[in-house]
Parts: C-alpha cells; structure tokens; sequence
C-alpha cells in the first residue's frame, strides 16, 4: 500500500506543474492557463487515483482462488490465469523485498541521496534479481508437482517385472503377517 501512495504523492505535484505549464503555454497568459491547468490535472489525478485505489482493493479483496476460477470461466487458459493472479501476488511481494534490500544497503553505508545513481543501483538490482529467480524456481517446482502444465494425464506403465515385484510384495505381506489382517 505504501508503494502506490507514496509515488502518487510524489508524482502528483509533477503532473500538476506538467498542466498548469501546458495550458499556460498554450492560451499564452497565466490568467487563463493556470485555472485550467488545475482543473485539467486535477480531473488527471482523480483519475489516476481513483485507478490506484480500485486496484489496491481489488488486490487486498479478492481472494486468489476465485480469481483463478473467475478467469478461467471466462476462458482463459489456466497458464494465463495463473500468470496474472501469481503478477498481482508477487508484484507487492517484490516491493517488499527491494525495500528490504535498500535497508541492507544503508546499513552497509550506501548514502540514501545516492542510491539512484547509476553505479550504485547494482548492488540493488544483483540481490532482487537472484530473489525472484529463487521465488521463480519454487513456484516452478510447486506447479510442476501439481501436475499444471502437463499436456495430458501421464499414466504409469507396468511391465512385467513391476507386476512380479508386486505380486511378491503382497505374497510377502500376506506370509508375514499371516493372515491376521
């Protein structure tokens, strides 16, 4: 929730700047432009906030399986569904995370005026990029045991020799615990 808020916030004096300027420049007295410059950015960042606000209640209401179910009743295939709800799981995941990584960065005395700086955004990038290649792996694992993105049912095929192996193992239990069972 602080990600979205606090570039809003910093973004949002910009925008008005960008319209009250656009407007000035093109009525060509500040008497008309600046008026309508705030009017226009205002009605701009209502708007645009308006989109972060439904989007953050959407993501903090919605449970993840009814998302996917919802999507998939749409038609959607289930790679898709699943892509879009795991980007709306993992997007403030990884906010969290680069937070976090920030923090470390401080504490080893990256000054905070400098971490946008070129040279010093790799120490930044290095640790988020092996992170989410991690996350990546799990997932891929976890969906691979599941069984998702199979392209059909895989069923065991027997030979002769696992039928035998079988056969003694039942035999072998039915000895062993002779029939008690």
């Amino acid at each position: 929730m602080k990600w979205p808020l606090f570039s809003f916030l910093i973004g949002a004096p910009v925008t008005l700047c960008i319209f009250v300027l656009s407007y000035w420049a093109e009525e060509g007295r500040l008497a008309v432009g600046l008026p309508l410059g705030l009017k226009e950015g205002g009605l701009f960042l209502s708007r645009i906030g308006a989109l972060i606000m439904a989007n953050v209640l959407f993501v903090r209401l919605t449970d993840l399986r009814s998302l996917i179910a919802s999507l998939r009743a749409l038609g959607l295939p289930l790679g898709v569904a699943f892509l879009l709800t795991a980007a709306l799981r993992f997007l403030p995941l990884a906010f969290e995370e680069a937070r976090r990584v920030v923090e470390v960065q401080r504490c080893r005395g990256l000054r905070r005026n400098r971490i946008l700086w070129p040279p010093n955004m790799l120490p930044l990038i290095v640790p988020l990029i092996v992170i989410n290649a991690q996350r990546a792996h799990e997932m891929a694992l976890t969906l691979q045991m599941r069984g998702i993105g199979d392209k059909g049912k895989a069923r065991p095929i027997l030979r002769p020799m696992d039928w035998m192996a079988m056969a003694t193992a039942v035999a072998g239990a039915i000895l062993a615990f002779g029939g008690v069972i």
